[in-house]
Order: C-alpha cells, then sequence, then structure tokens
C-alpha cells in the first residue's frame, strides 16, 4: 500500500539548510553496490534531528565531492566541515537506495512522493 505525500520543495530545503546549524546534520553514507554495469549505487543522505530527512545527494564518480552541489547555501569551509561529518559507508537494499534518490535535490521539484506505508 502506498500513500501520496507532499514533497519538500526544492526552496524549503535549501532554506532549511541555511538555517539550520552545521553540527547538528549528521551524513548518512548509503552503499548498495553496483548494478550490473558496474555503476556505484551509493548516497549521501542529511539528516537533522529536528527537520528530519533535509535531502539526498547522489554520490557517482564524485565520491565526497558529490556534496558540492550545496555550495549554494553553504560556504567552501561550511563544506570542509561537512565532508569530515559523513559517516563510514553503511550497506543498504537497492529498494532503500532508490527512496532515497526521491529526495534528492534535483527531484525535490517533484509535488508528490510516491511513499510505502
Amino acid at each position: 500500500m502506498h500513500e501520496r505525500v507532499r514533497a519538500p520543495r526544492k526552496g524549503y530545503i535549501m532554506e532549511t539548510l541555511k538555517r539550520v546549524k552545521l553540527s547538528e546534520i549528521s551524513v548518512i553514507h548509503l552503499n548498495a553496490g553496483n548494478d550490473r554495469n558496474g555503476n556505484p549505487r551509493r548516497v549521501f543522505v542529511l539528516n537533522h534531528p529536528k527537520h528530519g530527512t533535509l535531502c539526498a545527494i547522489d554520490e557517482g564518480y564524485s565520491g565526497v565531492d558529490a556534496l558540492r552541489e550545496l555550495l549554494p547555501v553553504m560556504s567552501v569551509a561550511e563544506l570542509r566541515e561537512l565532508k569530515t561529518a559523513v559517516t563510514g559507508r553503511i550497506p543498504t537494499t537497492v529498494a532503500h537506495y532508490r527512496d532515497c534518490l526521491k529526495y534528492t535535490v534535483k527531484n525535490m521539484t517533484a509535488e508528490y512522493l510516491i511513499v510505502p506505508v
């Protein structure tokens, strides 16, 4: 069974990132292995204790430098600090990886997300 929930707007996420303390954000690095073509399926998920999941950033081949997507709302010094907060890779399932991709900054413009209940 699935439920339609309103997706957070891209602007809302960026505004929230500007308002919260950087030290309160935890960055979780999830690893779902590689697909059959050898492409990595890894994602960084930014969480805040009060606001929940702020966004997710697909790593691709960039590694920790994929966090540069946040440069419009963070300074370079803040980005360096955030990179040090990244956890080790945590194994996850492909289904969970795909769910996380719904929260990528690029996909935040969708009005609704379909999430399992």
